[in-house]
């Protein structure tokens, strides 16, 4: 469950064109979002800064990255918080439609199963669909499981449907742990 800090699989800088991991948030300086996150499973800030759950982020984090909006949709894993998808418009205000929210709570779900400790067919099925409807979020959770004998085809599979660099970077490194 989400406890008291979130701690960045993969956080993507458009503007430098980089990925982070390891980036830490913890609930002793963002109350007001931890909250809002365990309550309400997921923020939707298209004025991030002004947003009760948001603006604590204000000094820290928006301003100095001219950061406007917002959504973060929570990932959960039977009925449990277990992690966050984070989105953030640089520059311009952003206003996400339902659909997309959608998406975001459906890879959510998927990758929640491909990172539990559930059966080996929901995590193949998880990978089926990741290989319609992936993206580059889903890259972290799959790349796991390349070294898992039953579903090392089945993860392959679905990286290889997601265009993105990352995924370049998780076969290769794969391919040196054989």
């Amino acid at each position: 469950a989400l406890l008291c800090e979130i701690i960045a699989v993969d956080l993507y800088d458009s503007n430098e064109d980089a990925h982070y991991q390891g980036i830490a948030l913890h609930e002793d300086d963002f109350a007001p979002y931890f909250e809002a996150m365990r309550n309400d499973g997921g923020i939707n800030a298209p004025d991030a800064a002004t947003h009760s759950a948001t603006s604590c982020f204000n000094a820290a984090y928006f301003e100095p990255n001219d950061i406007m909006s917002l959504l973060d949709v929570g990932i959960r894993y039977n009925g449990q918080l277990v992690g966050v998808f984070c989105c953030e418009q640089v520059g311009s205000v952003m206003h996400w439609d339902a659909a997309q929210i959608a998406f975001l709570e459906q890879a959510g779900k998927l990758i929640a199963v491909l990172t539990s400790n559930g059966e080996l067919h929901a995590k193949a099925e998880a990978c089926r669909e990741l290989a319609v409807c992936g993206t580059k979020e889903a890259v972290p959770a799959l790349a796991a499981l390349l070294g898992d004998a039953k579903l090392s085809t089945h993860a392959r599979t679905a990286l290889e449907s997601i265009a993105d660099p990352a995924v370049d970077a998780a076969l290769r490194e794969a391919l040196s742990q054989v």
